[in-house]
């Protein structure tokens, strides 16, 4: 589970292409219609739906938040896509450029970024507003947090071992991780076992 890639994910993934293309990327003028995602290269297309498929296991997406996670998921893809071939295209045009152009081209790259970062946050709230509380929170703290899935299990061992007298292992998993290892349990009738898991409040709230 890597929190950081979520949040970027669901803030940056329309740019998730643009760095190695805009070394060499976009073009003067933005194109006039949608792109579609199946505009995206292969490779780049698998990295989106990694990325998606990530972002919709931390967030513990539910099926009737199903139909408002497609749309999200949709805008992410046609942004990625988009945001790649106005790269592309400023990359084939960039060395005819003068200074003027080259500017204005870069400036147009940016500007088609901010349209797509518009689409992707309003598609974002209207998932995010069907949020129960405390599925809110965990999106909440998964969009704050900057630190891999490795660096917070060292900082939660380092924390725990002293509390425990010995080394501490930590093991993280999403929502849907526990869900689906509760709803394996051979006796779910056993005496004691717990209702399935929520996704969880951060710390300290």
């Amino acid at each position: 589970m890597n929190p950081s890639d979520m949040l970027r994910v669901a803030a940056l993934l329309a740019m998730a292409f643009a760095p190695a293309a805009s070394a060499q990327t976009a073009p003067a003028e933005a194109p006039a219609a949608e792109v579609g995602a199946d505009a995206l290269p292969k490779d780049a297309a698998a990295q989106v739906e990694r990325h998606s498929r990530r972002m919709h296991d931390q967030l513990g997406i539910t099926s009737a938040e199903q139909p408002l996670w497609d749309q999200f998921a949709q805008v992410m893809r046609s942004n990625a896509a988009q945001i790649t071939v106005v790269s592309n295209d400023r990359g084939s045009k960039l060395a005819e450029m003068d200074a003027a152009d080259s500017m204005k081209s870069y400036a147009n790259l940016a500007q088609v970024h901010a349209n797509n970062m518009q689409k992707l946050a309003s598609a974002f709230q209207s998932l995010y507003d069907s949020f129960p509380d405390a599925q809110k929170k965990t999106a909440d703290a998964v969009f704050r947090s900057a630190a891999p899935a490795t660096a917070v299990q060292a900082a939660l061992a380092r924390r725990l071992t002293p509390h425990l007298g010995a080394k501490a292992g930590v093991l993280l998993r999403t929502a849907a991780e526990l869900q689906a290892i509760h709803a394996a349990n051979p006796f779910p009738s056993a005496p004691g076992w717990p209702s399935p898991p929520q996704p969880p409040a951060p710390c300290g709230t």
